[in-house]
């Protein structure tokens, strides 16, 4: 900020990447002397500056008028004179025209630049379908050109993965400076295996002119599989204490004393009559989903009188709108809340009716040194209604502060994640 200061009291700043002119804006002083470090010297001559003279009414360079909104390169490599005269009320005529404006560096500019959407234009980096199913991709390209062109494109899914692309490639037309977009569908076969993969669309010109390519990352997952919406890593080996960042201050859950409690790698857990599966996740990989608006899909499980979902909030405690979506296309909105993780250091106490799936008397630290404080996994169990089933949650968009995690879904019938 105090170099933005010493340029603007100069009368412009830098603002232009790739470019060494400066855009003007009007000097603070009227009179200022630069020495340049070649020797060569830059004077400002400025009578009428003054806090409420703001606007540039004329300005020249070496006494010779200059009526462009910028100062060139040349003045600050050879240094000059430049005369300002400045009035309280903006120029109607003093660099108004188009050409008058600070130019943009095009040197190294491309034609064009793709980018990839999902569905109903998500941003999402990943995109989710289950085998036997499919999804859509926006595939855009921005025009950076003053004209017209036609961009050609070809996708291709990473080897092995089977993924089936239509259409395989196409063309769009670009307006000047214009967008143009074209839908891919992907679709899984029944048979793919459950994992990560991705679309690459390569984009040329009609003159020849490569695009950088374009990547989107699709995974396959069958309902219950909630590994592709892992975004953090909670679980550490006592022995490398620093894999895992649960709260963002460093700090982490201990596997060695998750499993004294029973809560081991890829076991089964209970609460509340509600059955889980513990993430099959080794320690200091990620492992839960800190709440952001994900959509998780369910096996279904008829007959199931209720659902729960295990975690627990850092710097909480935490609450946010969860949406159940059922098969028959019904849906209801439910509070969805956990406790903070150590209940604040254990100044607070269990909320939300949560129920306690573990409790343990330390928690790991990027410093390698065990934190001795008490440490809870909560538990929160929702009834479902009499005839229907679970299609789907969504966990809720926002929450009211600090993170709300969540390591595994279940239900009086089974686990419904693993």
């Amino acid at each position: 900020m105090s170099s933005w200061y010493v340029w603007s009291a100069l009368g412009g700043y830098p603002e232009t990447p790739g470019s060494a002119d400066v855009a003007t804006g009007s000097p603070l002083f009227p009179s200022i002397a630069v020495h340049l470090g070649n020797g060569k010297m830059i004077t400002e001559s400025a009578p009428r500056a003054a806090d409420d003279a703001p606007y540039v009414q004329g300005l020249s360079i070496d006494g010779s008028r200059w009526n462009r909104d910028y100062l060139p390169a040349s003045v600050f490599a050879s240094g000059g004179m430049v005369d300002w005269t400045l009035g309280t009320n903006p120029s109607a005529t003093w660099a108004t025209a188009p050409g008058d404006a600070p130019p943009s560096s095009t040197q190294g500019l491309l034609p064009g630049l793709g980018s990839v959407t999902g569905p109903n234009n998500s941003t999402d980096s990943l995109v989710i379908t289950a085998p036997g199913s499919s999804a859509m991709l926006n595939l855009g390209v921005q025009s950076m050109a003053g004209g017209a062109q036609t961009i050609s494109w070809t996708a291709l899914a990473s080897s092995g993965s089977g993924l089936q692309i239509g259409p395989v490639s196409g063309s769009m037309v670009v307006g000047s400076e214009a967008k143009a977009t074209q839908t891919v569908q992907v679709t899984a076969p029944a048979s793919t295996p459950d994992g990560k993969y991705s679309v690459t669309f390569n984009l040329r010109t009609a003159t020849g002119t490569a695009l950088p390519p374009v990547v989107e990352e699709v995974a396959v997952a069958r309902p219950g599989d909630l590994s592709p919406y892992y975004n953090n890593a909670g679980i550490s080996s006592d022995s490398d204490q620093a894999a895992a960042n649960y709260d963002g201050d460093g700090f982490s859950y201990s596997e060695q004393e998750l499993a004294a409690q029973g809560v081991m790698q890829s076991g089964t857990v209970s609460s509340d009559g509600v059955q889980y599966d513990w993430p099959n996740v080794a320690p200091g990989q990620p492992d839960n989903v800190i709440a952001g608006g994900q959509t998780i899909n369910l096996p279904r499980v008829p007959g199931a009188s209720k659902i729960g979902i295990i975690g627990s909030a850092t710097n909480g405690p935490s609450d946010g709108m969860l949406t159940i979506t059922y098969t028959d296309g019904a849906s209801r909105q439910v509070l969805l809340g956990f406790g903070d993780w150590t209940l604040d250091a254990g100044s607070e106490q269990p909320s939300y009716g949560n129920g306690e799936v573990a409790k343990m008397a330390y928690r790991n630290s990027i410093s390698s040194t065990s934190e001795t404080v008490v440490t809870y996994v909560f538990s929160a169990t929702i009834p479902v209604p009499s005839g229907k089933t679970v299609a789907s949650v969504t966990l809720p968009p926002c929450v009211n502060q600090g993170g709300l995690h969540v390591f595994a879904i279940g239900s009086d019938k089974g686990p419904l994640t693993g």
